[in-house]
């Protein structure tokens, strides 16, 4: 089974790139700020409660006025010596963001010490719902992982094949693929995880 949701198409890519940023800051640890203006813009197209969230047109989103929007962002959820490296940074920047638009909401998220199971249920149940999961991933064991490590990307989707769920999501513009539990086995004692808006419970 597979659920992908239609994610944002910007200047030809899938999702935002670092790379369109003048900013030095922006460019090379701007990735957190990014995945929380793929969220809010995602969220201001798809659901009129959360329009307020993107300050353009989401139904056309150009790279110039996503370049805006970031260094706006940046004063919320700030690049910093080491990144924004841990989630509960991610939550007050965002919740400061949102509360400036005027918009009230709740975020949950599911740890890096949790369990595989609990993540690919969180995973699962926020795509299910129709919501992006941003994705924070710090040091890795594996190499295949050395161009997502120290970084933040924006889940889009999941795929289950047999035994294994493959988590679809967006980063540096393109759309990615890798199987979820070797994602989140990182071998490291610190660990990042995922976060995103909380959602009523299904009925």
């Amino acid at each position: 089974m597979k659920h992908e949701l239609e994610f944002l198409q910007i200047h030809g890519g899938y999702g935002a790139n670092q790379s369109w940023f003048w900013d030095p800051l922006m460019r090379i640890g701007g990735c957190a700020a990014i995945t929380a203006c793929e969220l809010s813009a995602y969220l201001s197209l798809q659901r009129p409660e959360y329009r307020n969230l993107y300050p353009y047109d989401p139904g056309q989103i150009s790279r110039m006025d996503f370049i805006r929007f970031g260094r706006h962002m940046k004063h919320f959820i700030s690049p910093r010596p080491r990144g924004v490296y841990k989630l509960s940074f991610y939550e007050d920047g965002f919740l400061e963001y949102a509360n400036h638009t005027g918009i009230k909401l709740s975020m949950e998220l599911v740890s890096g010490e949790q369990s595989y199971e609990e993540a690919a249920a969180f995973l699962k149940r926020k795509i299910d719902a129709g919501i992006p999961v941003p994705y924070l991933l710090l040091k890795h064991t594996d190499k295949e992982m050395d161009d997502y490590t120290w970084h933040w990307f924006t889940m889009t989707g999941y795929e289950e094949q047999e035994d294994s769920l493959y988590a679809i999501f967006a980063t540096y513009g393109k759309r990615h693929r890798l199987d979820l539990a070797k994602l989140w086995d990182t071998g490291h004692e610190e660990r990042g995880g995922m976060i995103t808006i909380r959602t009523p419970d299904p009925s």
